[in-house]
């Protein structure tokens, strides 16, 4: 049977969210949600939370940008203006041990009205550039959180989409 790419571009959704830890200064914590019993990761102004770990799926499609979005909700009603930011270095070529990445950072800008509680999806302002990165990376971020407006936010997920261009790989650590 053929691995053949059957339309132009196929996506999938790469969460980030798995290994999320905080770091030793300014970190987002884990609290309850809406008094649920469940707990979020919950930022305020400044604070920031580390994704080590982050390794892409056999099936990405080697080169490609990838297109970070993140799902969050605000903990009161009230009106929100702040930025998200995104800081990522990747590992290029784990067959060939390549340096650490120069670092990556995008953001989301948002100012308005919203409800406790309520589901925000935003796109980052920029994609990760896909060059020379391969199957198998492993990526290193930082996702923090300025607020001038708010109280706090809870994190829903970080995720991103990539393009896939089959079902996985023929090799454990490359394409072919």
């Amino acid at each position: 049977m053929s691995n053949t790419r059957l339309i132009a571009a196929d996506y999938g959704d790469w969460r980030w969210a798995g290994s999320a830890g905080a770091p030793p200064s300014s970190p987002a914590a884990l609290a309850d949600v809406n008094g649920t019993g469940i707990l979020a990761w919950e930022f305020t102004n400044g604070e920031s939370l580390h994704f080590p770990d982050q390794q892409l799926p056999h099936n990405y499609s080697e080169g490609t940008v990838l297109t970070p979005h993140l799902h969050w909700m605000p903990s009161t009603t009230a009106t929100y203006t702040g930025t998200w930011t995104l800081e990522v270095i990747y590992h290029l070529n784990i067959t060939t041990g390549t340096a650490l990445s120069a670092k990556e950072t995008t953001t989301i800008a948002f100012n308005s009205a919203m409800t406790a509680f309520q589901m925000q999806t935003s796109n980052f302002s920029a994609t990760l550039t896909g060059t020379n990165r391969k199957i198998s990376s492993i990526l290193h971020a930082r996702l923090s959180l300025a607020l001038s407006a708010g109280t706090s936010c809870f994190l829903n997920g970080l995720d991103a989409h990539y393009e896939i261009d089959r079902l996985g790989s023929a090799l454990i650590t490359s394409k072919t």
